[in-house]
């Protein structure tokens, strides 16, 4: 794997190496692809509003967030668990320091949990930021779109969303039970009549990620 992306530098440490052995053992490729380019948007953007980070932590963070809807970690609760409790497990065999493994176990259970997130720790903030950058959700023009152009080019989607989309799928088909937890839509459709509420599959990809392949 290349060292530096579009100007942002791979953490190249022991532990950082492993994760990545790992996630790319475990993980399709385009769902490797997508927790790397998270990664990359997510330290871009904490470059750019000025946020000190631990590169290392954000890496370790960003690389395994998605580690709950791949086989070997599909657990009993929801994904983002799942995967939060494998990293730290992971993390803990390699003896990274508690305060830190904390750190990242809420920056993977959080990443889907927008408003919680960004309040959290730059870490926390940035993997949030990061993976739904990645996804399509925040096309703010912060990034220009040079930058995103270099990123899927050095790392393609390779059909991320259809890949991405058919295993939280088959994730809810084994415990449809871990989606109550998102309940609000569900009040939205059931109780404010007129109102429809909002769906994420008719909502990604958008521009300027529906035109990559």
């Amino acid at each position: 794997m290349r060292k530096e992306i579009a100007g942002i530098v791979i953490p190249d440490t022991k532990l950082a190496k492993e994760a990545t052995e790992l996630v790319r053992e475990v993980s399709p490729v385009s769902i490797f692809n997508h927790a790397l380019r998270s990664y990359i948007f997510g330290a871009a953007l904490g470059n750019k509003l000025n946020k000190k980070y631990d590169a290392e932590m954000l890496y370790l963070s960003a690389i395994m967030h998605d580690l709950g809807v791949v086989e070997r970690f599909i657990g009993p609760a929801r994904f983002e668990i799942d995967g939060a409790d494998a990293a730290a497990d992971f993390l803990t065999r390699h003896q990274y320091p508690v305060e830190k493994i904390a750190l990242v176990w809420d920056a993977i259970a959080l990443h889907t949990s927008v408003e919680i997130a960004t309040r959290k720790a730059p870490e926390v903030a940035l993997v949030q930021m990061g993976t739904f950058t990645d996804v399509g959700f925040l096309d703010d023009g912060m990034l220009p779109a040079s930058f995103l152009e270099e990123i899927f080019e050095a790392v393609p989607l390779l059909g991320f969303h259809q890949a991405f989309t058919e295993a939280v799928t088959e994730v809810l088909r084994r415990k449809p039970h871990t989606a109550y937890v998102s309940f609000l839509a569900d009040i939205v459709r059931n109780e404010i009549h007129g109102e429809a509420s909002p769906k994420v599959c008719s909502h990604i990809p958008r521009q300027p990620f529906d035109n990559q392949a």
